[in-house]
C-alpha cells in the first residue's frame, strides 16, 4: 500500500485556511475505503525543522503540501509559532530530491506553485501544481476526489483527471510529468498497464536500441505491440529499481533499467539467443532469468526500513528463495554442464559469492540484525545477476 505525507501550514499571519476541513475530509475517505489510519499521515503547523526531520525518517511514495505560496516560495510556521518564514522553492526540491529519490508524485496546492515547475519539476516523475490563485474549498474537494480514485484504480493520471473534471475551471490544477518533459532528441514509447488505460503509463527510452530495432527484420509497429503486452504482463517486476533486467520479448528479449518506472524505463539492446545455441542451454538461461527476476522482486526489497512488523519472516522467505537459486546452480546437473560450458570462470566465481554471502546472512537473522541481513542478501542477488548477465553475453547475437 502507498504511503502519502500531507504537510500543512497555516501560519497566524497569513489568511485562514481550512485544513481542519481537508483533514477531515482525509479521514472520512480513510473510513470509506477501509484504510490503515497510517496510510495518509498528516503534519499541521509545519516549521522548517519538521520538513526536515519527517522527510528523512519516512519514506513516501505520495508527499503534498497544503498552505500559502507563490511562484518563488512556501509558507511555513516559525517555532515562536506567531509569525511565518518562507522556504524557497529550490531548497523544497532538493530536499525531495536528497530524501525521497523514489517519490512518485508531489503536490502543491498553494496560489501560483505552477510557476515553480521548472524547479519542482526535478523533485519526482509527476508534480502537480496550481496555476493562479488556490481557492480554499475547490483545493479540499480536489484532494478528496484525487485520493478516493487514486486507492481505488492506483492511477495518479486518472486521478488526476477525475479531480480536475469535478473542480472546473475554478482551480487550475496541473499535471506534469517529468519523463515526458525530457523527450530531446529520444525515442520514448509510452505504453499503458491495460488496453482500457486503467493505471499510469509506462514511458520505454528506444534510443540505445533503435539499431537492433531497425534490424529486426519485422515491421517496427508488430514489435511495439509485443513490447506492450509483455511490458504490460511484466507491471509487477518495475516496482522496484533494476539494472540491466533482462524481459523476454516475443522471439527477441531486451535488457532494461529503471530507477523510478514513473519516469522512465531505459532499453539499452534488443537482442536474441544465438542460432547455435542448443535447447538444453536455452532452458537453463530461460529458467535463470525467470529465478533472477523473481528473486529481485523479494519483498523484503519495497520496505522503506529494515525493521517492523514481521520483518524477520519477510527475510527468511527471501533467504530461503536465494537458497533455492543456488541449489539450482550447484546441484543441478544440467545448470552444472550448461554453465561450465559457456561462462566457467563467472560460474565458479558467482556461486562461491552467493554461499559465502547466504551464509553471512543466516547468521545475521539469527542474531536479528535485519540491516546486515539485508546487505548480505543483496550481494547474493548481485552475484546471481552477474552470473545471468555474463550467460546472456555468451549466448546473444543482435536482434
Amino acid at each position: 500500500m502507498d504511503r502519502v505525507l500531507i504537510l500543512y501550514s497555516n501560519p497566524s499571519d497569513t489568511q485562514r485556511l481550512r485544513l481542519d476541513k481537508e483533514h477531515r475530509t482525509i479521514d472520512q475517505l480513510l473510513e470509506k475505503l477501509k484504510l490503515p489510519a497510517d496510510t495518509i499521515e498528516r503534519k499541521h503547523a509545519v516549521t522548517r525543522e519538521d520538513l526536515l526531520g519527517v522527510l528523512s525518517e519516512g519514506k513516501y511514495d505520495i508527499i503534498q503540501f497544503s498552505g500559502h505560496g507563490t511562484g518563488e516560495c512556501f509558507s511555513l510556521e516559525r517555532e515562536n509559532g506567531i509569525s511565518s518564514e518562507n522556504i524557497a522553492a529550490e531548497q523544497v526540491a532538493h530536499l525531495l530530491i536528497e530524501a525521497q529519490p523514489n517519490l512518485k508524485l508531489a503536490i502543491f496546492m498553494t496560489c501560483f506553485s505552477a510557476e515553480a515547475l521548472p524547479i519542482l519539476g526535478q523533485a519526482a516523475p509527476y508534480i502537480i501544481t496550481v496555476f493562479g490563485p488556490a481557492d480554499d474549498a475547490k483545493c479540499v474537494e480536489f484532494t478528496r476526489i484525487f485520493y478516493d480514485n487514486y486507492f481505488r484504480k492506483d492511477s495518479i493520471e486518472r486521478a488526476y483527471f477525475f479531480a480536475q473534471e469535478y473542480t472546473g475551471s475554478e482551480l487550475q490544477v496541473v499535471l506534469t510529468r517529468r519523463a515526458l518533459d525530457q523527450k530531446g532528441g529520444k525515442v520514448l514509447f509510452q505504453v499503458f498497464p491495460r488496453g482500457d488505460h486503467l493505471g499510469d503509463s509506462f514511458l520505454i527510452d528506444l534510443e540505445e536500441a533503435k539499431h537492433d530495432i531497425e534490424l529486426l527484420g519485422v515491421p517496427r509497429e508488430k514489435f511495439l505491440n509485443i513490447l506492450t503486452r509483455k511490458i504490460r504482463l511484466h507491471k509487477k517486476i518495475f516496482n522496484t529499481p533494476r539494472e540491466r533486467a533482462i524481459l523476454p520479448i516475443g522471439q527477441f528479449f531486451g535488457i532494461f533499467s529503471w530507477q523510478n518506472a514513473l519516469d522512465v524505463i531505459k532499453c539499452h539492446r534488443i537482442l536474441r539467443v544465438r542460432s547455435d545455441v542448443d535447447d538444453k542451454a536455452c532452458e537453463v538461461w530461460a529458467r535463470l532469468t525467470v529465478t533472477y527476476n523473481d528473486s529481485a522482486g523479494e519483498r523484503y526489497r519495497l520496505l522503506p526500513q529494515p525493521f517492523g512488523p514481521g520483518i524477520n519472516k519477510i527475510i527468511g522467505r527471501a533467504l530461503e528463495n536465494f537458497r533455492f537459486a543456488y541449489e539450482l546452480i550447484s546441484e543441478n546437473t544440467e545448470y552444472q554442464e550448461v554453465l561450465n560450458r559457456y561462462v566457467p570462470e563467472q560460474y565458479r566465481l558467482s556461486k562461491s559469492i552467493m554461499l559465502a554471502n547466504m551464509e553471512m546472512a543466516d547468521r545475521k537473522l539469527y542474531q536479528e540484525d535485519f540491516g546486515e541481513t539485508m546487505v548480505y542478501l543483496e550481494s547474493v542477488l548481485s552475484a546471481l545477476h552477474d552470473l545471468l548477465d555474463r550467460l546472456t553475453d555468451e549466448l546473444a547475437m543482435e536482434a
